[in-house]
């Protein structure tokens, strides 16, 4: 379920979760943020895979757009922010991370560069750099955006 597929590569980033096998193995397909975030607990925190379920999370945090992370991201190409419930299992995996890891709360304070410069897309297009946030921003957005 978890390993590296070159059709899925973001950035620094090259082992992601898929949906299932065979038919969510590689490309667009591949990565359901719904999908990641309720397994992730148990196929990677639990077992003790603590750097992976961190790359994880910070690999959707990376594309999060419009309040919302993707239920579709592969490289950053075809990303789709088509479920509302993505970020809400995206928090609970925040959550679960933070209190099972050896980095415990310490992970809030992990800043990231997003990869959409801006949620208009022409905005996106003509801005030269990401916004840096951090972990806790990042939450702190999401709500907001839902309320």
């Amino acid at each position: 379920m978890h390993g590296r597929v070159p059709s899925v590569y973001f950035k620094e980033h090259k082992d992601s979760l898929c949906a299932g096998l065979t038919h969510f193995s590689t490309g667009y397909m591949r990565c359901w943020g719904r999908d990641t975030f309720i397994s992730l607990r148990g196929l990677l925190i639990i077992t003790g895979l603590e750097k992976e379920a961190r790359d994880t999370i910070l690999f959707f945090a990376k594309v999060y757009r419009h309040g919302l992370l993707p239920n579709l991201h592969d490289g950053g190409g075809n990303t789709r922010f088509n479920s509302r419930d993505a970020p809400w299992f995206f928090l609970q995996a925040i959550k679960d991370y933070c209190i099972m890891s050896q980095e415990k709360e310490n992970f809030l304070n992990q800043r990231f560069e997003l990869h959409f410069r801006d949620d208009d897309q022409e905005k996106h297009l003509k801005a030269q750099k990401g916004r840096n946030l951090s972990i806790l921003d990042l939450i702190l957005e999401i709500v907001q955006r839902h309320a």
